[in-house]
């Protein structure tokens, strides 16, 4: 059975919409934040790693809705859409707010400068990589839209990649910014509140 968003009229509109202004934004994204001059790069091949697992994934996502229509979720389907579109909503307007907080600071690649700040407000209140929790709510939300089991898999591939972006940005802020890093590294979660 195909994805909804392949067969049916107003959930295809709804979701293609939504998925063309996720990507737009993240296109306009990946070519405004080039590292500026004055940075020190410490990215490790973690950019590479970042946009391989979360592209993998999504095309994942979309492989599987096609090619395996004998893993499509049928219980709650129509449900199921409906709250990846909203998931994908949530996500896309966390990821713009952080990147907004962030400012100036967020770069495509891992970077420090001298006069970096550690920035505790908007998100970064709760959570220390909240662009990141913003990229995984659409992504889980692109997947569910898919209504197959197989697509979900695309998940582990975006996991490995903002896993080890995660773990180089985090060696890289603590080395710069020092104990008052490592102290807002207890008291936060890195992407979901009180929780992971």
């Amino acid at each position: 059975m195909p994805p909804l968003y392949a067969s049916q009229s107003v959930p295809a509109a709804l979701f293609w919409t939504t998925y063309t202004v996720w990507y737009l934004l993240e296109m306009v994204t990946f070519f405004r934040l080039r590292a500026p001059k004055g940075v020190t790069n410490r990215d490790r091949g973690s950019r590479t790693a970042l946009l391989s697992g979360l592209w993998s994934g999504v095309f994942v996502g979309f492989a599987a809705a096609f090619a395996a229509p004998f893993a499509t979720i049928t219980a709650y389907r129509n449900a199921l859409f409906y709250i990846g579109i909203a998931l994908m909503v949530i996500g896309v307007v966390i990821r713009q707010y952080a990147i907004a907080v962030l400012g100036r600071y967020h770069t495509m690649d891992v970077t420090t400068r001298q006069d970096q700040p550690l920035v505790e407000a908007g998100p970064y209140r709760w959570v220390r990589h909240p662009s990141y929790s913003g990229a995984f709510l659409t992504v889980i939300g692109i997947l569910l839209c898919s209504t197959n089991w197989l697509s979900l898999t695309g998940l582990a591939l975006m996991a490995a990649g903002y896993g080890y972006r995660i773990w180089v940005e985090e060696r890289a802020l603590a080395a710069h910014l020092g104990q008052p890093y490592l102290d807002y590294m207890r008291r936060t979660k890195r992407l979901v509140p009180f929780v992971l």
